[in-house]
């Protein structure tokens, strides 16, 4: 559930005189930034997380499920979250559990109906939040861009980064909502979260139902409601009617009107009918996965369901 994280631990709660010295041996390519107004040291750790050291203190940023399974299409279970931080702890030989966590990535990768990008024109407005649209998703950004929420395909993300896909999981539909949080003390009211509190039972349960709230605020468009976002030029208005005509009359009589087409030979290139078809059909199938609320409440159902791990 726990993902891409961002931790910061002092130098103080280390008792380490010189960090560049002690960090330098456990970590790889190291690059070091020296100038009369800053000093840096960067690295990689095994599995590739980035760690960043200056004198007073260090910071990790990287995916925590990567980190302890190689990859991040598979969630990390409650006792795979404390794994994953002593392996930390004990790689770079200081007390990570300590370190303060400044970002965090909460989601649930899901195997859902259909793949991702079925569910996006569902998703409509979110009260307080800007929707965007992305290559592999949606997401959806308050006006300070701190709290985000992301909706995407999972299995096109990881073949986009050339990272592994476990075997069990080609093939398969991966949705995964995931809210990302830069201010995640002032988010869940605290004074502050560390990486130890990443293994607490009843914070894992409160990040969980957080990720749920914000994603069944959104507004679900119906079949019929028009989403203005996807529209900014006539024609785009025209193609939204003429896609709205396709899915009411259903496939049997937009078959009737290409074989009308055909016997008419209406088009020069034969091929234009079959490749006519495949687009009526790619259309026309959203009528038979349902309206957009039961798509939705898929998603839902599911979130909750695997949520059920982490009581």
């Amino acid at each position: 559930m726990f993902d891409t994280i961002k931790t910061y631990l002092s130098k103080d709660q280390i008792g380490v005189n010189n960090l560049f010295d002690y960090c330098e041996p456990f970590i790889s390519d190291v690059t070091i930034i020296n100038s009369n107004y800053y000093q840096c040291m960067t690295g990689l750790l095994t599995s590739g997380q980035k760690v960043s050291i200056t004198p007073n203190g260090i910071s990790f940023q990287g995916s925590m499920a990567k980190y302890y399974n190689d990859t991040n299409l598979i969630d990390l279970n409650p006792n795979e979250i404390g794994y994953a931080i002593e392996k930390l702890s004990d790689e770079m030989h200081l007390p990570m559990d300590k370190s303060k966590v400044t970002q965090l990535h909460i989601g649930l990768n899901l195997e859902t109906n259909y793949s991702a990008d079925v569910y996006f024109p569902a998703l409509g407005n979110k009260n307080g939040f800007e929707r965007h649209k992305q290559n592999n998703g949606i997401y959806y950004s308050n006006t300070s861009g701190t709290n985000v929420l992301n909706m995407y395909d999972k299995i096109r993300e990881c073949k986009k980064q050339r990272n592994k896909i476990p075997n069990e999981l080609k093939g398969k539909n991966i949705t995964r909502p995931e809210l990302r949080l830069k201010t995640i003390s002032k988010y869940f009211n605290r004074n502050g979260i560390f990486l130890k509190d990443l293994q607490s039972k009843d914070f894992q349960i409160e990040s969980i139902e957080a990720l749920i709230k914000e994603f069944e605020s959104i507004n679900i468009l119906n079949l019929d409601e028009m989403n203005t976002e996807e529209i900014k030029t006539p024609n785009d208005y025209i193609l939204y009617c003429a896609c709205q005509y396709l899915i009411n009359q259903g496939p049997e009589s937009t078959k009737a009107h290409l074989k009308q087409l055909k016997q008419g030979n209406a088009f020069k290139n034969k091929e234009s009918y079959s490749r006519l078809n495949k687009s009526i059909n790619k259309i026309t199938s959203n009528k038979s996965k349902g309206d957009n609320r039961n798509m939705i409440d898929e998603i839902s159902f599911k979130l909750k369901g695997k949520a059920l791990i982490y009581r």
